[in-house]
């Protein structure tokens, strides 16, 4: 879950103890070491892994993927195995049925789980099953004449503990500052609420939901229409970690006062994938959690979860490795709108997004101040492992939230994610004929800085003005001179800001390269009419975009 983290230990696991972690109780029996500061070095500590590994290995059985050659057989119908609601999706976006919609073939899966330690899970998308196995299963299992492969899930574990911080604080004012950033009384007066949108929430449980005053509105409309808990594959969720809840009133609770996010009329489908400890099922868990909610006719997915350095490597954050960011784009390609928090590692040693926010077709939020719209400190940045701009967008990183019988003010980009979320839903209801792609066009178009875009902000905060402004040319701010030697910025006086963009006093600008990779980016705080200086040869074949104030100039070197 993403929220603001703070280091439990006084100090990263050093190198010398990362280990292969095959068993989340060897883990537990590590850190209770840990934490009690038993007086053992580093190679003891070291070779009692070691040990603890080499014993449980040889008793207990490692991950796998089990990879399927078809799904022959398969008696499926669209009409039955699919809502009402997906089927309308599909026909709208005109998006085919195909092998991938299919259930795996049972006597496939009954056969592996004949032979293997465990069943964890399955997925149609990828025509798999996930199982627990011995190396003699294993090798037993790829000898089965339906078997396409069978690949291990091997998971890295390093410093394996972080926690959350709650700013215990009531704030009105953030409530309105949370929303007032995507001009939500034009959407009110377009009539723009998420009517006729179904949402699906993944995290890690949904408490109070079905009590709480935030959400007596989706409770007496009866909006949350399906539910399922995938840790314990049960149709109740109002239990588990109150992370859920807290982000679920980010897209559509209520206080008395007013609005915590913009989809209030949403209908909603609440999915619990996370729980403590079990760090090799809950990716599992969230693919299982995507392929219901396509089947349940979910038009967008929020997820505020991402895994980062408990299971990858930076290279990893690719968009294609991780699996969970295979299923994120699968889920593009069914026509749903997966909207992902950027992460909060950007004052850590990771400090890059984690996966599935790496998944190339999905809405990826970062988190800004809700006092000045800029990177907020924890937010994590882009751009993806192979160079692509992530995060897409950002909101507020500090949101008033439902919590227990009240209310509570959090941070994190884990609620950046759903007030975009509550936003997107608003977009899907004014272009319900769009496809995911031009759905992310149009949101990125709606920014606050678009076109120029940088790691920190991508390319702003989306804006209903600017969504329905009908792409009106903006005065420009500021013009550049250019010198013998230099181009500088020069800004006439003081600029009044009628645009009905954000206010700010700060010039954003960036040096791009052929394929619009960034090779620098820069935020300068305006205290005079020449903030800036750049020269010559810092340009030379580099496209330059500067924005202030809602202009944008771009210039080809």
């Amino acid at each position: 879950m993403f929220l603001e983290r703070k280091e439990l230990l006084e100090g990263p696991l050093s190198s010398e103890v990362i280990v292969v972690m095959k068993d989340a109780k060897i883990l537990m029996l590590i850190l209770k070491a840990w934490f009690c500061r038993i007086n053992v070095g580093k190679p003891i500590l070291l070779m009692a892994c070691l040990f603890l590994l080499s014993g449980n290995l040889s008793a207990q059985g490692s991950d796998y993927w089990v990879f399927f050659k078809d799904k022959a057989g398969v008696d499926f119908d669209p009409a039955t195995w699919f809502s009402e609601k997906a089927l309308e999706r599909r026909q709208m976006q005109g998006i085919e049925i195909t092998e991938t919609d299919k259930p795996v073939v049972r006597e496939y899966v009954k056969a592996v789980e004949d032979i293997a330690d465990e069943m964890l899970g399955c997925s149609r998308w990828f025509n798999a099953a996930y199982i627990k196995a011995n190396h003699t299963q294993v090798e037993t299992i790829r000898e089965l004449p339906f078997v396409k492969a069978v690949e291990p899930a091997v998971v890295w574990e390093q410093s394996p503990y972080a926690s959350s911080e709650m700013l215990d604080v009531d704030n009105e004012d953030l409530r309105r500052k949370q929303l007032d950033m995507f001009f939500p009384e034009i959407l009110h007066e377009k009539g723009l609420n998420g009517n006729g949108v179904r949402i699906a929430v993944l995290d890690g449980g949904f408490p109070g939901v079905d009590t709480h005053q935030a959400f007596s509105h989706l409770r007496d409309n009866n909006q949350i229409i399906k539910a399922h808990d995938f840790v314990k594959d049960k149709e109740t969720v109002f239990h588990g970690n109150k992370h859920g809840t807290m982000v679920l009133s980010c897209i559509a609770g209520k206080t008395d006062n007013g609005r915590m996010g913009l989809a209030q009329a949403a209908e909603f489908l609440l999915a619990r994938t996370e729980k403590n400890f079990e760090p090799f099922k809950e990716e599992i868990y969230w693919m299982e959690a995507m392929e219901w909610a396509d089947k349940e006719g979910a038009d967008l997915i929020n997820s505020s979860l991402g895994y980062t350095y408990h299971r990858y490597f930076k290279q990893a954050m690719d968009g294609k490795t991780s699996l969970v960011s295979k299923a994120a784009n699968m889920a593009a390609s069914k026509g749903i709108l997966v909207v992902n928090a950027a992460g909060n590692s950007g004052t850590d040693s990771w400090h890059v997004i984690g996966t599935p926010a790496d998944a190339d077709s999905i809405l990826t939020v970062g988190g800004v101040d809700p006092d000045d719209h800029l990177h907020i400190n924890f937010s994590s940045f882009g751009p993806t492992a192979d160079g692509r701009l992530k995060p897409n967008v950002c909101a507020s990183g500090e949101a008033l939230v439902a919590f227990k019988n009240g209310y509570l003010t959090a941070s994190g980009t884990s609620f950046a994610s759903p007030l975009t979320c509550g936003f997107a839903a608003c977009v899907k209801q004014a272009y319900p004929e769009y496809s995911i792609m031009e759905l992310i066009d149009v949101i990125q178009q709606s920014a606050s800085l678009y076109p120029y875009y940088d790691y920190a902000h991508g390319y702003g905060i989306p804006s209903a003005w600017k969504l329905f402004s009908n792409n009106n040319p903006i005065d420009p701010t500021f013009e550049l001179r250019e010198t013998d030697s230099t181009y500088s910025v020069h800004i006439p006086g003081k600029i009044f800001n009628g645009t009905g963009m954000h206010n700010s006093t700060h010039l954003f600008y960036h040096l791009a390269d052929k394929k619009g990779k960034l090779e620098s980016y820069k935020v300068i705080k305006v205290y005079n009419n020449n903030p800036l200086e750049i020269k010559h040869h810092q340009l030379e074949g580099k496209l330059l975009r500067m924005h202030y104030l809602g202009y944008t100039l771009e210039k080809q070197f």
